[in-house]
């Protein structure tokens, strides 16, 4: 009687064995479902963030363009600047012969 006991519960001891495993094999296969998904999330946002580094890129490359198009303007701008200084320097020389060719008008008068 003893001896069936003793069987009785070492059956039982390794059926909750059995059942404790189970249950941590459930947790392990939900931990590797939680694994996996957060790669895939990764993967997720690597994708995104090399979708950002290259909007990033195409929007230095822009304003890189920009830029150059901003000193080519101001290169403009100067050759402007000096052909309209040289362009008043001539409308002053002929503002100048014009009072003198006033002056000698009157004086003939």
């Amino acid at each position: 009687m003893e001896l069936d006991r003793v069987v009785n519960r070492l059956v039982n001891d390794v059926h909750d064995v059995y059942v404790v495993v189970g249950d941590v094999q459930t947790r392990v296969a939900g931990l590797e479902a939680s694994v996996a998904t957060v790669r895939v999330s990764l993967a997720d946002l690597q994708v995104s963030v090399g979708t950002m580094q290259i909007t990033l890129g195409e929007l230095q490359a822009t304003v890189g363009d920009v830029q150059a198009t901003v000193t080519e303007h101001g290169k403009r701008l100067d050759s402007l600047d000096k052909k309209f200084d040289r362009l008043e320097g001539r409308f002053d020389v002929l503002d100048s012969k014009t009072d003198t060719v006033l002056e000698l008008l009157r004086a003939g008068r």
